[in-house]
């Protein structure tokens, strides 16, 4: 098994006492770094994941496939949030969003993702969950 030391420093925002950096092994992960990242998985929230040096990213505004410029905006022992600030590459199950209100109402988590490749990803969650 593969583990990565996580080491916690004392940096915590005073607004929301969220951490703002974590370091892990020789790594520091930082709210507001930009990274170029390629997109490999959604998760069930319809956020991309990403990996940045082994590290999961979930990035809003990415779909699989994208290689994409993202902010950092929450950084966890585990993980890290992050939004798209560039496209750099479009996936190719990259369509137009039907619904004139996405991104707005939340309804729609895959709204910018070919049809049966959200068929595909949504069996697999099934399948996994059962």
């Amino acid at each position: 098994d593969n583990y990565i030391r996580v080491e916690l420093p004392s940096t915590l925002s005073a607004a929301d006492n969220t951490l703002t950096q974590v370091l892990l092994g020789d790594f520091m992960l930082s709210v507001g770094q930009k990274y170029t990242l390629s997109c490999d998985e959604m998760n069930n929230l319809g956020n991309a994941v990403c990996r940045i040096d082994g590290v999961v990213a979930f990035v809003s505004g990415a779909i699989i496939g994208d290689i994409v410029e993202a902010k950092i905006d929450k950084v966890t022992s585990a993980y890290a949030l992050a939004s798209v600030t560039k496209i750099i590459e479009k996936s190719p199950y990259r369509t137009d969003a039907e619904c004139p209100l996405f991104g707005e109402c939340g309804g729609c988590a895959f709204g910018t993702l070919d049809i049966e490749k959200e068929n595909e990803i949504k069996q697999n969650f099934s399948f996994f969950n059962l």
